[in-house]
């Protein structure tokens, strides 16, 4: 397993994810640098695993022939149909797609996601991967070289998703600019199989929001806004009209 995932693995968290980006970003300030960071999203990954290849990779890291044919068999025969209305539609056999609830399906997705492209070249770009969500920081202070190192990470994305049959959509991805201060911030017109990429300010990514100057203030905002929230209904609750006792659980 590549060193840059943390999904599904002994002793590794969604923190090591976010401690190491925001970590490499300081970083790249302290150097005088800026860090542009985009944010990928692939669509329904795990139903999207595309059984033949999966099997092509248990091949190719060497997993015994007894297991891979047990795990074909386990994926292989699996049929759907659709029901509307009380209308059901035929049987059709399930081609991608690992088993909701099953204990090995995120074994096998991250053996089937090991191969994204990623980038780990210190001081000039760095990705993170918790399974299916993806990061790549680069950092610069030259933009003629760091566009064309981007558009051409790009493309190997491109040419990732296109072999394996996935899918992303650039909609849903989006690229923040981390500096010190937004003056002098360059343009970058990123696009994915012709689609732009959005810029925005901050993002939501494993659970915690980041901004442009990460200082954290969106994501205290947040956490402020939903303990004023709840401390609102505690508030309600604890109203003498609801004739509430200190005992009452």
């Amino acid at each position: 397993m590549i060193q840059e995932q943390s999904g599904f693995r002994r002793c590794r968290r969604t923190a090591d994810n976010l401690f190491f980006l925001t970590q490499k970003i300081a970083e790249s300030f302290n150097r005088g640098k800026r860090a542009l960071c985009i944010f990928f999203d692939i669509c329904k990954a795990f139903d999207r695993v595309w059984h033949n290849g999966l099997i092509y990779k248990l091949v190719k890291v060497g997993v015994p022939d007894y297991l891979v044919n047990w795990i074909q068999n386990f994926l292989t025969k699996r049929k759907f149909c659709v029901n509307v209305n009380g209308e059901v539609s035929d049987f059709r056999e399930i081609e991608a797609g690992v088993p909701q609830g099953s204990v090995l399906s995120p074994l096998l997705f991250s053996i089937f996601i090991n191969d994204i492209p990623i980038r780990n070249k210190s001081n000039h770009a760095q990705s993170t991967l918790f399974a299916d969500d993806l990061a790549t920081a680069f950092f610069f202070n030259k933009v003629g070289a760091v566009k064309s190192e981007i558009a051409k990470y790009l493309t190997e994305i491109e040419k990732w998703l296109t072999k394996w049959k996935m899918n992303m959509a650039a909609h849903k991805c989006n690229y923040i600019i981390f500096a010190r201060n937004k003056k002098n911030n360059p343009k970058f017109d990123l696009k994915l199989f012709g689609e732009s990429i959005t810029q925005v300010n901050s993002t939501k990514f494993l659970g915690m929001t980041l901004d442009s100057h990460l200082n954290f203030s969106a994501n205290v905002e947040e956490i402020k806004n939903k303990c004023v929230n709840r401390l609102n209904i505690i508030k309600i609750l604890s109203n003498r009209k609801w004739s509430l006792k200190k005992d009452s659980s």
